[in-house]
Order: structure tokens, then C-alpha cells, then sequence
């Protein structure tokens, strides 16, 4: 047993570096990382000028294939707030464990461009906003999400969740207030796989409705409100993604309030939203959000006398968004909250770190299922 377990692992180690297949392919495997904190980026994009792209993982790790006649060529490292890297594959193809550290772009002041009015951030963001109906999907639709969850405490105890979220939407892409959004969105869960036994009721609780709000196009009490632009501070930036030229605009919210961030509870938010220059389509929101508090039922909640409300709150997430069939949908969503909370009364606070991934499957607009509620609770 303890020799096939060395073959395999030692299978594993070759695998996670570089290989030849008898095809003539070669593939690559690496991880990319904020030169700054060392901390994984996920869904970077890597690419070959050949257009051949993969994104990395949560954990910023990346697997890309491709023909061996392209070992000459440079792989493509960009990522949105950080400098591009152009990486000779012939330099750092028999790297082993290869690690690949992009800088963060500085947005001071100084790199700040300054634009006429037609071009300024506030009108960048009403013109996306005027334009949702006509980029996005505007119909009833389902979105069928590949779902995981994991929870880490401290203690590096971990529990995972894993399945299908199957979302219906019955209006489509337009921007009302929260209760019309709320009303029309509901959502149920398929194929659960749990890696613990639910044994409380609160231990089934999948709070999703929070990692939904980060579709911040479908959503409202954010930065792409029109009622909203003056709580923010902006700054313009100009790039290319996927092929696209872009306008990177970086926010700042001077006063955070229920209104744009969705709590009464918050101390900051800040981000980026990237928008195509063509047809105003937002492709990419990221924001961080820090809250002294939130209701173990969710953000939007106000404070109650459970002694599992969380403290010291951190939420980071970023959502993409891409074309199918002439219309821009989500693509996913990485949802991050660390926070502080008691198990009960008695015990000790403990720090917890949860983090969500949804990954679209399919869009279905011609023959979407109707779902009447939205499923709390999965066992």
C-alpha cells in the first residue's frame, strides 16, 4: 500500500509541473500570486498570443495546454489593478512549481487620467447603467450554477459543501429596487454533497442570497446606482481584456451606507468595475466591504441578541461577466467573508473564513424551469 501511494504521489508532483504528451502537447501548471502579499489571484487570465486562455482557480492555480510549436511563444499573465507580464515559455517551461507574482498597478494620483466630462467615471457608469437592458439578458432565464462553500475555522477545521444552484429569474437584467429583485429571483439546490452531517438546524443554512447581491448588474444599493455616484470617489484608468479595450474605474465610498452597500453596518467599500468602451457592458466588478457587524441571517439583517452574529467582518468578492449570443450574462461569482463569532454564549470567539464559488453552467432562456421559493436550507 505505502508503494502505491509513493508512485502515485510522486505521479502527482510530475503532473503538477510540466509534461509532453505522445500528441506533441505540452502543459503547464503554476500558481499566481499579488507580489505585494503573496496571497493566491484567482481567475487570472493566462494566455498564449495563439488565444489560447485558461483563468486560475480560487487558489490562483493554472493548468494550460498547448501545441509544443508554440514553445517559443510568451505566456500572457494580465489581471485587472495589477501590471501585465510577458513570460518567455522556453525560460520557465523545466521550472518546477513554478510561481509566477504580479505587482499591483499604482493608482496614486499621479496616474490618475484626466478626462473631458463626456469620458468621466460618473458618465461611464450612467451610460452602463442605461444600458443594461440592451447588454444583459432580459427575459425569464435560469442560470444553472456549479456551487461550492467551504468553511475554515482557526483551527483549520474545514467543512465543504458542494452541488448545483439552480437559479430562476422571471424578469431578467433591469434595475428596479431590492424588493422588485428579490420577488423575481428564486433558487434551489441540486446533487448536495456534504462533507459533514448536519446536525442543527443552522448548521444547514446556506446563506446565498448574500453572494447572489455580488451581481451587482442585476442587483441594487450599490455603485452602479445613479442615485449613488455621489457617495463615491473615482478614478479612470484605460486597459485591454480578452481583446476588448476598457475603462478600469477604481471607487471609493466616502460615506457607506445601507444605500450603496446594502448594511447598516458598514465602515468601508472600495473596488473596481471594468466596462467595455464598445457597448458599456460592465465585465468585471471586485470590491472589498469591512463591517463591524452582520446578522447570522445575512447582511441586509439588523442586529439581534443571538449570540452568533458575526464581528470584524470582511467581505471580497468579484463577479465576471461574458457574451452568449449577443447578450452578457454572468459568468461567476468568488465570494469571500472572514468574520469573528461565538458558538454560543459560553464559548469562546473564534475566527471564521467562508468562501463561495459560483460557476455558470448554462444560461437557459428558451425553456427556463420556474422555481416558486428560494431553498435555505440543504441537508
Amino acid at each position: 500500500m505505502i508503494k502505491k501511494v509513493l508512485i502515485f504521489s510522486i505521479f502527482i508532483l510530475f503532473a503538477n509541473n510540466i509534461f509532453s504528451s505522445p500528441l506533441g502537447d505540452i502543459t503547464i501548471t503554476g500558481k499566481v500570486i499579488n507580489a505585494a502579499t503573496k496571497e493566491p489571484l484567482p481567475y487570472v487570465t493566462v494566455a498564449l498570443k495563439s488565444n489560447i486562455a485558461v483563468y486560475t482557480d480560487f487558489d490562483g492555480n493554472f493548468s494550460i495546454t498547448f501545441p509544443d510549436k508554440y514553445t517559443n511563444d510568451s505566456l500572457i499573465v494580465s489581471y485587472v489593478g495589477f501590471i501585465k507580464r510577458n513570460l518567455s515559455i522556453a525560460k520557465f517551461r523545466n521550472i518546477p512549481n513554478f510561481v509566477i507574482e504580479l505587482k499591483p498597478t499604482d493608482y496614486g494620483i499621479e496616474n490618475v487620467v484626466v478626462v473631458a466630462d463626456s469620458k468621466s467615471p460618473k458618465t461611464i457608469i450612467k451610460k452602463a447603467n442605461n444600458n443594461i437592458m440592451n447588454n444583459y439578458v432580459h427575459e425569464p432565464f435560469n442560470y444553472i450554477f456549479n456551487f461550492e462553500k467551504t468553511i475554515k475555522q482557526a483551527n483549520n477545521q474545514t467543512e465543504k459543501i458542494t452541488g448545483e444552484l439552480v437559479l430562476f429569474d422571471k424578469s431578467g437584467y433591469y434595475r428596479s429596487d431590492y424588493t422588485k429583485t428579490f420577488k423575481s429571483i428564486n433558487y434551489r439546490f441540486e446533487n448536495i454533497k456534504r462533507s459533514n452531517i448536519v446536525t442543527r438546524l443552522a448548521e444547514g443554512y446556506v446563506n446565498i442570497d448574500d453572494v447572489l447581491k455580488a451581481d451587482i448588474v442585476r442587483n441594487t444599493d450599490n455603485v452602479l446606482d445613479i442615485k449613488n455616484l455621489s457617495d463615491f470617489d473615482f478614478s479612470l484608468e484605460h486597459d485591454m481584456y480578452n481583446g476588448d479595450s476598457v475603462w478600469i474605474i477604481v471607487y471609493n465610498c466616502k460615506e457607506p451606507n445601507i444605500t450603496n452597500t446594502g448594511s447598516l453596518y458598514s465602515k468601508s467599500l472600495s473596488g473596481e468595475l471594468v466596462i467595455n468602451k464598445l457597448d458599456y457592458a460592465v465585465l468585471i466588478n471586485t470590491s472589498t466591504l469591512k463591517l463591524d457587524f452582520i446578522s447570522d441571517l445575512g447582511i441586509s439583517f439588523t442586529k439581534n441578541n443571538s449570540s452568533k452574529n458575526k464581528t470584524n467582518v470582511e467581505i471580497k468578492h468579484t463577479s465576471y461577466y461574458e457574451k452568449k449570443n449577443d447578450l452578457y450574462a454572468l459568468k461567476s461569482i468568488e465570494y469571500q467573508i472572514s468574520y469573528i463569532q461565538k458558538e454560543n454564549e459560553t464559548s469562546e470567539e473564534q475566527k471564521f473564513t467562508e468562501n463561495y464559488t459560483l460557476k455558470v453552467k448554462k444560461v437557459d432562456t428558451n425553456n427556463p424551469a420556474k422555481t416558486e421559493s428560494r431553498q435555505y436550507f440543504v441537508e
